[in-house]
Parts: C-alpha cells; structure tokens; sequence
C-alpha cells in the first residue's frame, strides 16, 4: 500500500509498466523513493493478532495485513466489528482485479460476514447472447464468479438497502459503492466509511474495518450549512439535481441542508440524492434538516454558509 503526492502520482499514472521494490518503485528512468510507513500504535484484540499471525489461513493473514496497514493510513487508533460488506470490486475495470480475486479464491478465502455484490460489469446470465465481446465478457463473468466462490450473494445491485434486512441505525458496515454509503448513512444512520476496491473484500475476510471517519458519533457532524430555495412546482428531478449541487458546492464536507423541512422526500427521492452527491462528493453522508436521520446533531463551530438557489438549478 503506498502513499503518493500528487507529482509522484501523475508520475505513476502516465507510465504503462512500473517496478516496486521495497524501498523503491521504478518507472521507467524515474525512481520514486518509499519511506517506510510510520508505525502508529494500533490496538488489536488476540483474534486479530491471530489472523495477523495466519492462524486462519494465508488469505485471511494478507487481508488481516491490508486492513491493518489501511488503518494506520487513516490514523485509526483501533479496529471496528464491522456486521456486512457490499463489495465494489467486483465491477470489471482493470485486469488487476480479476487476479487479486482469483488468488484470493484459490486460497479457499471465505467471507465471515454477509456480503453483497455490487452491479457487475455484465449481464451475468446473457452476456454471450447480448454480443458482448467474450474476451471482456468471460473477464467480468469470472471476476464475480470468484466473489461467490468465496462466498458473497449474487446480489449485483448498487443498491443493497433494496434488499431484505437492510442495516439499522448505528451499525458498523463495510460498504464499497457511493450511493449506497451516502443512503446507508444519511438515511439509515448505519455507519460506513467510503471504502475502496479490495479492502472490502479484506473487509469480508476479517469481519474487521479500520475504526475511523464516521464510524465516530463525533465525525458525523456537518462541516457547513446548504440554505437551500426549492423552484416553485418542482418535479422529481429536483432532488437528483439537489445531490449534485450540494456535492459541487462542498466537494469535501459533510453538509447540513436548510430550507426542506417540510419536503418530506420519499425513499425514491432520498435515493436519487444521495447517488447524485456521491458522484459530485468525496463525502460519505449529508443531513437535511427535518427529514434525515441524524440531521438533529449540531454541526461543527465555525461551519461555513452557502446557499443553493434558484439560479443554479436553472445552470443544471
């Protein structure tokens, strides 16, 4: 797991091939120097130090490590039981993924919590009568193969609170897709970071998550305030229009949105919001004030105001 600045990752990502070596990556005449990370005490119980030490198999040992060294990135001090996974990684984007899992597989890896998967790349069952080229369709088709070999439903849904026994308020969650986060969040008030491909299956394997972000009470306050004037005789394009407004307005904070106490979105409503700040926001959650399920908590001191009027609705 690295940690790049912004030139060395531009550096990175404009190379085809690259070399990692332990103190050091080479791309192509380019040597990118690795310090080792900086050890923050972590707290983990006897069973994760088991898993740490492969007392449960060598796929669990390396995602035990993944979970660990993505803890001490964030500056996690412990790790959280974490009760269910929906996993992203099953989305074809890039051979990479396809191979982690299958390795991961043949290591008999087997998921300890409930775990969904996302849409996947494919139609699962007509891909081949569809006319989907089979070199890219036989890729999707095993990668979420491999996912269910290891355990994890055939759900393919982005939107795993659709299904039966959706999570409850104040339960810890592993969820990998951005709507999916954002909704689970804001309008359930279960509790999950953005987490990204990979670490939701190591997630999967551990039943374990880094205990940090808005897996706290206190990381869940709003960090600014959205007075918001809904156009006269909207329809139901307003609220997708509204995610993608507030997620451009304040691309990196959680916000606490005035002015729709007495909208009373549905669940429909509420689900095109939060897919629409999940692509505009790096955010995982948003309060509406009088409608969302922890919109009551005090925002930070010092939030920041905007306002999302008529004007900008007009502009989308």
């Amino acid at each position: 797991i690295l940690r790049l600045d912004q030139d060395d990752y531009n550096a990175l990502a404009n190379q085809s091939h690259a070399v990692i070596h332990t103190d050091r990556i080479e791309v192509g005449t380019l040597q990118l120097l690795l310090a080792p990370q900086e050890l923050l005490e972590l707290i983990l119980t006897d069973i994760d130090r088991k898993m740490l030490a492969g007392s449960e198999g060598e796929a669990v040992k390396i995602a035990m490590e993944v979970v660990v060294a993505m803890a001490r990135v964030q500056g996690a001090k412990c790790l959280t039981d974490i009760t269910r996974v929906h996993i992203d990684g099953c989305i074809y984007a890039d051979p990479a993924l396809l191979l982690f899992a299958e390795r991961m597989a043949a290591m008999e890896a087997k998921v300890r919590v409930p775990t969904t998967l996302n849409a996947i790349s494919v139609d699962h069952a007509n891909w081949r009568e569809q006319g989907v080229d089979p070199v890219f369709g036989n890729a999707a088709s095993k990668l979420a193969d491999s996912y269910v070999s290891m355990g994890a439903q055939p759900s393919f849904t982005c939107a795993p609170y659709l299904l039966e026994n959706s999570p409850e308020k104040g339960e810890d969650i592993a969820w990998a897709e951005s709507n999916a986060v954002v909704y689970a969040n804001s309008a359930l008030g279960a509790r999950t970071e953005k987490h990204p491909d990979m670490l939701d299956l190591c997630i999967a394997l551990t039943g374990r998550a880094p205990k940090s972000g808005v897996y706290y009470s206190a990381n869940r306050a709003a960090g600014c305030v959205v007075n918001v004037t809904e156009p006269e005789n909207a329809d139901d394009s307003f609220w997708p229009m509204l995610g993608w407004l507030l997620g451009e307005a304040v691309p990196e904070q959680i916000p606490l949105v005035r002015g729709l106490e007495n909208s009373s979105p549905s669940d429909d409503e509420l689900k095109a919001l939060c897919a629409a700040f999940g692509t505009t926001s790096s955010a995982p959650m948003l309060h509406i004030a009088g409608v969302t399920t922890e919109a009551d908590l005090p925002h930070l001191p010092g939030a920041e105001l905007f306002h999302v009027g008529l004007e900008d609705f007009s502009r989308v």
